[in-house]
């Protein structure tokens, strides 16, 4: 009972601090959606931080301005179909989302999937680049049937997660795999990204050499140009 009392002395204590928080990340729309909601019009006046985090989190969990139903069905299917790995995204990071996705689909009452449907829909938004080999494996092992279809997503996860890939390295003695590592594991090549210095000659020294050949080149016309003893200025000489 101390260790509760002491728990909910704490929750009182910094409640206001955490009110005022969401309060200042929130955006005027966002605002007035939460006032539009029951029970929105009194979260102001009894400055109720719980009531107002599930309100936001309600009016959050679909990507759409409208509130009509089969629009907000629509906008959820739509938000889990689009949700993928990125590039540079861990698999803890992304499984997040798809959850978050995922339980927007379900809050808004579409059509329930089983489990190992959620499990491949997964596994199929899998970022390539990294997964590429794990997916084409795995799809094979389930065309010869040497491996089971994953029952949840939790499964999937897990096996992707834990999936290694060999690292090639070449040297005197030829290619081969030093040691694995997980797939997730974004890998980049070293001096990647950095600029590449210019081979061969400056610009300054380039710029002095061909100063010095056009300076060759009036040297050699002038010298094409001999003064005339008969009239005193300067020409061709024909040689003819």
């Amino acid at each position: 009972m101390k260790q509760y009392r002491r728990e909910v002395a704490d929750y009182k204590r910094e409640e206001p601090k955490l009110y005022a928080l969401i309060m200042m990340f929130l955006s005027n729309e966002s605002l007035y959606a939460v006032q539009k909601e029951a029970g929105g019009t009194t979260v102001d006046t009894d400055a109720d931080t719980e009531t107002l985090w599930q309100l936001v989190e309600l009016i959050h969990k679909v990507l759409s301005s409208s509130k009509v139903e089969v629009v907000m069905k629509l906008a959820a299917r739509t938000q889990l179909a689009a949700t993928r790995q990125g590039a540079f995204e861990l698999i803890i990071s992304f499984k997040k989302r798809f959850n978050n996705a995922l339980k927007a689909y379900n809050d808004q009452k579409n059509l329930m999937m089983k489990p190992e449907d959620i499990a491949m829909d997964f596994f199929r938004k899998l970022d390539n680049g990294r997964y590429g080999e794990f997916k084409t494996t795995f799809i094979n092992g389930l065309q010869m049937k040497s491996v089971k279809p994953p029952a949840n997503l939790n499964e999937i996860f897990t096996l992707a997660k834990t999936y290694l890939k060999p690292k090639l390295v070449s040297g005197s003695g030829g290619i081969g795999s030093t040691f694995a590592t997980t797939a997730d594991i974004i890998e980049r090549k070293p001096g990647e990204g950095k600029g590449k210095r210019q081979r061969g000659k400056n610009p300054q020294g380039q710029a002095k050499e061909d100063k010095n050949e056009n300076l060759d080149k009036t040297e050699g016309s002038a010298r094409k140009k001999p003064k005339c003893f008969s009239c005193g200025s300067e020409h061709y000489i024909n040689n003819s």
